[in-house]
């Protein structure tokens, strides 16, 4: 075997030396930079698993603050539909009592009608009664007028001569007596008797009379309170219909209301899944990070041994590059000319 050949394997073998260790460090570099990389992303991505969690957090406290003002809202909103369908009962109850009070009044102003009809008749009656019982006692009043006044003359007549009979001298002797008005006394008499009947009819007319006018004064102001009360019957039917439609819109209100309560509870819940997926999805990524983190400073770990094992081959490499170049020398020296020796 040559030398020379010996020795270009020689420079071979430690060229290749130079270049294994070059590639080893130039591997271990891109191996530590892509480490380091690696953990700059692990750190923006706990900064991002931190802030989601974050997030998460808040919306968790969201929607714990927005359920709980939802089931408030919901109860609240029960107890007005509640609510809307009792004052539906009760208006409708309200406009029953108010067509039936109606209905009593309006019989209470056919009757009182009936009774000012009658009172206005017989108050007619009465009037014209009296009428009759004034006239008859004009006409007693006239007759015991005259009676009186043929009485009167009948008192200013002669005086009657009655003869008793003679004197001792034989002279007639005559009683003299008023003249006779027995039948005069009679008619005044019975004249001052239908006077006083007449006067005695005439006051019982004027008391009837009386009597009907105060009846048909309470049958008239009985009429005028009927009919007010009729009105004031029909305006609570108005009113006790306004009220029912606006209870039946109160109710149909508080129906709309409680669906979308419902509805907005549905939602609550949905939501309530998409953050308990959320959670698991937060929980996952923060499960990778954590792998990862932990094959990050193992793989760091494991670059720190292969560093130490290359600073180790290099330090062989060297010590076998210098042997490598004294054998070269030992061997160039071997295969020159002794004279050059």
């Amino acid at each position: 075997m040559q030398p020379r050949w010996l020795v270009s394997q020689l420079e071979e073998l430690d060229y290749q030396t130079d270049y294994q260790l070059e590639l080893v460090g130039s591997l271990l570099q891109q191996a530590q930079a892509l480490n380091r990389l690696s953990l700059d992303y692990i750190g923006f991505a706990k900064s991002d698993v931190f802030a989601i969690h974050e997030l998460y957090d808040s919306l968790e406290q969201a929607y714990q603050a927005a359920s709980q003002q939802a089931q408030m809202r919901h109860r609240r909103v029960e107890e007005q539909s509640d609510n809307a369908s009792s004052v539906a009962k009760h208006s409708s109850q309200s406009l029953d009592d108010a067509h039936a009070l109606k209905q009593t009044w309006q019989q209470q102003t056919e009757m009182a009608e009936s009774w000012l009809s009658q009172a206005q008749t017989h108050l007619s009656a009465c009037i014209e009664a009296t009428r009759q019982a004034r006239v008859d006692s004009d006409r007693a009043d006239s007759e015991l007028s005259r009676a009186e006044t043929q009485l009167r003359i009948a008192r200013a007549g002669p005086r009657r001569e009655v003869y008793v009979g003679k004197d001792s001298q034989g002279r007639a002797i005559y009683e003299y007596y008023p003249p006779d008005t027995s039948y005069e006394e009679g008619r005044v008499a019975a004249a001052q008797s239908q006077v006083n009947a007449c006067r005695a009819a005439l006051n019982r007319a004027v008391s009837a009379q009386q009597a009907a006018v105060a009846e048909r004064d309470r049958a008239d102001a009985q009429l005028h309170g009927a009919r007010q009360a009729l009105a004031d019957a029909s305006t609570s039917v108005d009113m006790a219909e306004q009220a029912l439609e606006l209870a039946h819109d109160g109710q149909r209100q508080a129906s709309s209301s409680l669906s979308y309560s419902q509805h907005c509870l549905q939602v609550l819940e949905e939501v309530k899944t998409g953050l308990q997926q959320f959670k698991q999805t937060c929980q996952q990524q923060s499960d990778v990070l954590a792998q990862l983190d932990n094959q990050a400073n193992q793989a760091l770990l494991q670059l720190r041994d292969v560093a130490n094992s290359q600073e180790a081959i290099q330090g062989e490499a060297f010590s076998l590059k210098y042997t490598l170049q004294d054998k070269a020398a030992l061997l160039l020296a071997f295969d020159q000319p002794l004279g050059r020796r």
